[in-house]
């Protein structure tokens, strides 16, 4: 619920957002494209091609949604819909049935990213020409998303295979309670991050 309610909560504050997982990294900056679509809500495909994201088949690992009444009124439904996330245990599902909704009443009109540009753990784990062409930098897509993976160690593996893992190697940064005593003795965030987990 986390996830639709922050989304909800900045949207009707009049915001665009961009929503993301954490299991994401950004290579190129994908405003310039995001913000050139004339669409209500762009998400990265998702890859499944099952019954059960029909007809989209967006990720909602990473989407893009702009502030007006068609795209309010879908997030105000999914909001109501806690039931059905229980039952579902998908926010990606029932997003999708929403915004199915919205775009049958109000129109709302959504767009799937190109998958080169914007990919998905699906085109790691199932087209290994593609992962040649990032592995030999032959192609650089603005972000990549390492979902389709079980477990945070695997995600960080290979995430290093591709050369896109940027955090420096500590083991205070995998120590949870290390990271609480530091950011707690921390006055200001930023300064946490950089001298626990800070970047390269």
């Amino acid at each position: 619920m986390l996830k639709v309610s922050s989304v909800y909560l900045t949207l009707s504050c009049g915001y665009n957002i961009l929503f993301q997982d954490l299991d994401l990294v950004w290579n190129k900056d994908p405003w310039p494209i995001l913000n050139n679509l004339k669409y209500d809500i762009s998400f990265m495909e998702d890859g499944a091609k099952s019954l059960r994201f029909s007809p989209i088949d967006g990720n909602s690992g990473f989407f893009y949604i702009k502030y007006n009444h068609k795209t309010l009124f879908m997030q105000e439904e999914l909001m109501k819909a806690v039931n059905e996330l229980m039952y579902t245990h998908s926010h990606q599902m029932t997003l999708t049935r929403y915004i199915n909704e919205a775009n049958s009443v109000f129109g709302l009109l959504y767009y799937i990213l190109d998958i080169r540009q914007f990919p998905s753990g699906y085109m790691y784990h199932h087209n290994k020409t593609y992962l040649s062409e990032l592995m030999d930098n032959k192609y650089v897509p603005y972000v990549f998303h390492m979902c389709w993976t079980a477990s945070r160690k695997d995600k960080v593996i290979y995430f290093k295979k591709l050369g896109y893992w940027y955090l420096k190697e500590s083991p205070n940064c995998n120590n949870p309670k290390v990271i609480i005593d530091r950011f707690n003795k921390t006055k200001v965030a930023k300064n946490f991050l950089y001298n626990c987990c800070n970047i390269k």
